[in-house]
């Protein structure tokens, strides 16, 4: 729910969250298909602080593990996506790439030296190529 123009979602009730209800969902991610913008911007970017914050045995696996997600939810809206962001032609691709470490984290370290020697790659500007939980400035969404 968008309480102002500003990004305040409540997505959780009690101890209960939406979000992982949402991704619970057995339609998933259909419902996003009944959301408008503002609330698409609201659950991915809960979607993305939580993924973030998920501690892995090996952080190389990481976008492996978000990879069939993002394509989901790509295909679900119609927009594009790769490396932690979406492009659905206006503004979505601007608000992804403004993301930073999350207050509690005391740094962001880059996955560099975990892909040594592989043949992936990560840009720099995708929180992909950290370890550590992200969040996102509070910015106007209304008219987006």
């Amino acid at each position: 729910m968008i309480t102002s123009s500003y990004m305040k979602c409540e997505l959780t009730h009690g101890s209960f969250s939406k979000l992982h209800a949402f991704i619970g969902d057995p339609n998933f991610p259909s419902r996003l298909s009944l959301m408008n913008r503002d609330e698409i911007v609201c659950y991915y970017e809960h979607l993305y602080r939580h993924f973030s914050s998920l501690l892995f045995s090996s952080y190389e696996d990481r976008p492996a593990v978000f990879a069939p997600l993002k394509r989901l939810i790509c295909r679900e809206i119609g927009i594009k996506g790769g490396y932690g962001i979406f492009d659905d032609g206006q503004s979505i691709l601007l608000r992804t790439l403004l993301w930073r470490r999350a207050s509690a984290q005391t740094k962001l370290e880059n996955l560099e030296s975990a892909f040594h020697g592989m043949e992936t790659f990560l840009p720099a500007w995708t929180w992909l190529a950290y370890y550590g939980t992200i969040d996102y400035f509070e910015l106007p969404v209304e008219g987006m």
